[in-house]
């Protein structure tokens, strides 16, 4: 049954919503239902063990029917209709000797004798077409050449608009039950009174009704009053003769089957014959499933004498076809709720089904889409992995899967990374593959992610571990020297000393305030939010600060943006911007140089700020690095021997990207060369 079939049956619905209330709520709030449980691994494995198990044990329901099951194509149109046989389980070969491959793709009226095709073409159009179903008898050519009765049940199959698109008959062979019903009808055709003639009936019809397998009665017409039984039928209930002589049949029947039994027996007078399934009442009062066939005997006038109603236990087959049916809509529940992606494949590798979570993944509308598409020749499965799915093995492996690759139209394009788990399962009815497929792209972007940060923190604590080893060790080594021989160092010395140590402090205190500035920034700490200032003012304000530390240099910083410009970003994080950006400008800038801070107009919503410096410029091996922190400090001396901490520039990297910015760097090598420092900033307009 397609993915929609069985949405579309009412009971299947309210199964669905009271058992899943918040699937409804869900549903009919427009979304699509999904559960994160799904998506762990166990439960991904499960699903393609619980399919194959149960897969398994529908094959072996059918495998273990005596009776005969095969499921029909419906071909031509409704006024004009033909089955094919597209499946048929193992008793269709035991009890009439074609093999499976011989009769799948064969018209099912082929084989039924020239006398019966009328009437069972008149059944087709009449109860399967007209979508209620039903039984008919029979008779089909074996392989031997001979000619059987058969008995065979009906139900069409719907396609996802409600129009009948097969058919699933269950048949078995009746030509023992025939014979005797045949045999009892020549013993009561010339008689008046059915209960005369039935008390009449001669020794070799008393020896049918005593040995005969299948439980019969006779009942009179037309008040239905039973009049015969057959041993075998006193023995399956536990009645005796005088138990039931003159009930009227329906006395047994169960309430609720009531009104199908009268409707059969209303159908036999009318037609000659009739069938129901109903439940009936032994005599210890509990009640099982019979299979009740009637046929009404008539005199050589046509007027009916007796009704012959022959009947089945089919307690067990109930029970069997209960089983298969709570088994199908199980994993219907699995299959079309699954919020894994699901592919199921024949054993010849082409596609026959896949679940809604299948076709949101891929973009496509449904099965039509992919209808025709081979396994075997997927460009997105490598060759050993298709080695393996050929000889046999469950497979798990993970594909960047492209959708420039695939033979058929999607809504995706691009990459995304894929976990794929292909299970072969074995079973008769040609499925060979299943295929679950999860995306786990963000999982592999969050992978990603965490590598580079558990990289940037080892780099960090390296960093940290190398850069402050040495300011402590020249502490160590000033403050050392200084307590032992004190008292051999003048004054001038000893403020020499006392000058190193303070240098030293300074430079350690400036590193660890680097430091503590940039894990603020990369543990996401500074959290004051984004409001409209003066870009102008902010700059100026970090000028006038640096203004003496760019004097000893003689260097002069112009500020150069428009006094009305303004930006919508963290005012705390620009300002350590700008800091950076002009004390690596001094840093790196000759004496007598001149730095200029300016913007340009805003333009896509975002504002471009320049800082520029005549300096000395970048190598450019080194400018690809520049804003990442890397395990070798790539801090440089300034033009005046200035120390740098190596982190100002990844610092001022990451507060740009707080701020929704990007940041790059123009620069060359040589004298006066310069280099020119671009960051981005979104732009408030009044």
């Amino acid at each position: 049954m397609a993915p929609t079939k069985l949405l579309n049956k009412p009971q299947f619905k309210n199964q669905v919503e009271a058992r899943y209330p918040k699937f409804k709520e869900r549903a009919d709030a427009g979304k699509a239902p999904g559960f994160y449980a799904f998506f762990h691994p166990r439960v991904h494995k499960a699903c393609a063990k619980q399919y194959a198990d149960e897969n398994r044990t529908r094959e072996e329901i059918l495998n273990s029917m005596q009776e005969m099951a095969f499921k029909l194509e419906l071909n031509g149109s409704k006024e004009n209709p033909s089955f094919t046989i597209a499946w048929v389980s193992p008793g269709y070969e035991k009890v009439l000797g074609y093999s499976a491959k011989a009769a799948i793709g064969t018209d099912i009226m082929r084989n039924v004798h020239p006398e019966d095709l009328p009437g069972l073409a008149r059944f087709v159009n009449e109860r399967m077409i007209s979508k209620d179903g039903g039984a008919a008898t029979f008779r089909s050519l074996k392989a031997d050449g001979t000619y059987i009765w058969i008995e065979g049940t009906g139900n069409p199959i719907f396609n996802a608009n409600g129009e009948v698109a097969g058919a699933v008959i269950v048949s078995r062979d009746i030509s023992e039950r025939v014979k005797m019903q045949k045999e009892l009808e020549k013993a009561v055709i010339s008689a008046k009174e059915a209960a005369e003639k039935v008390r009449s009936l001669g020794p070799a019809q008393s020896l049918i009704m005593d040995n005969a397998r299948d439980l019969i009665n006779i009942v009179s017409i037309p008040d239905g009053k039973l009049i015969r039984f057959s041993r075998s039928y006193l023995t399956e209930m536990g009645y005796s003769e005088e138990d039931l002589l003159g009930m009227n049949t329906l006395s047994t029947v169960h309430p609720d089957d009531v009104g199908l039994a009268t409707r059969m027996f209303e159908q036999g007078l009318e037609t000659g014959e009739g069938m129901a399934e109903v439940r009936v009442m032994k005599k210890d009062g509990t009640y099982i499933w019979m299979e009740v066939k009637g046929n009404i005997v008539r005199d050589d006038d046509g007027n009916p004498i007796c009704g012959i109603l022959v009947s089945r236990n089919i307690d067990e087959l109930k029970k069997v076809r209960d089983r298969l049916r709570e088994s199908e809509e199980k994993f219907r529940e699995v299959f079309e709720h699954s919020p894994i992606a699901i592919e199921v494949y024949g054993k010849d590798g082409i596609i026959s089904d896949i679940n809604p979570s299948c076709a949101r993944l891929f973009g496509i509308g449904g099965f039509d889409a992919v209808k025709g598409f081979n396994l075997f020749a997927d460009p997105n499965l490598s060759e050993e992995m298709l080695a393996r799915v050929k000889n046999g093995e469950s497979v798990s492996y993970e594909v960047a899967f492209d959708f420039s690759k695939v033979p058929y139209k999607t809504a995706e394009s691009g990459i995304k990374h894929m976990s794929v788990c292909v299970s072969r399962v074995d079973a008769s009815n040609g499925l060979g593959y299943v295929a679950q497929i999860v995306d786990v792209t963000k999982q592999k972007e969050t992978e990603r992610l965490l590598r580079h940060t558990i990289t940037e923190k080892d780099r960090f604590m390296d960093i940290i571990a190398h850069d402050l080893k040495t300011p402590f060790n020249a502490l160590l080594g000033f403050s050392g020297l200084l307590l032992e021989e004190y008292d051999n160092f003048d004054d001038k010395d000893k403020l020499d000393m006392v000058g190193n140590i303070n240098k030293v402090s300074k430079d350690a205190y400036k590193l660890l305030e680097t430091l503590l500035e940039y894990s603020r920034v990369q543990a996401g700490k500074y959290n004051v939010p984004s409001t409209k200032f003066s870009l102008c003012n902010i700059a100026e304000s970090e000028r006038s600060k640096l203004v003496p530390e760019a004097g000893k240099k003689g260097i002069d910083i112009y500020n150069l943006i428009k006094s009305d410009l303004q930006v919508n970003a963290n005012e705390l994080l620009v300002e350590h911007i700008f800091q950076n950006l002009l004390t690596n400008a001094i840093k790196f800038s000759h004496k007598g140089g001149k730095i200029t801070i300016s913007a340009a107009p805003p333009k896509g919503g975002m504002v471009e700020v320049k800082v520029t410096d005549q300096g000395v410029g970048i190598d450019a091996a080194r400018t690809p690095f520049l804003f990442e922190v890397c395990k070798e400090n790539v801090s440089t001396l300034g033009t005046a021997n200035e120390k740098g901490t190596g982190f100002g520039l990844p610092l001022v990297a990451d507060m740009v990207k707080k701020n929704g910015g990007e940041i790059w760097v123009d620069t060359k090598t040589g004298e006066n060369s310069g280099s020119i420092f671009h960051f981005t900033l979104p732009f408030a307009p009044d």
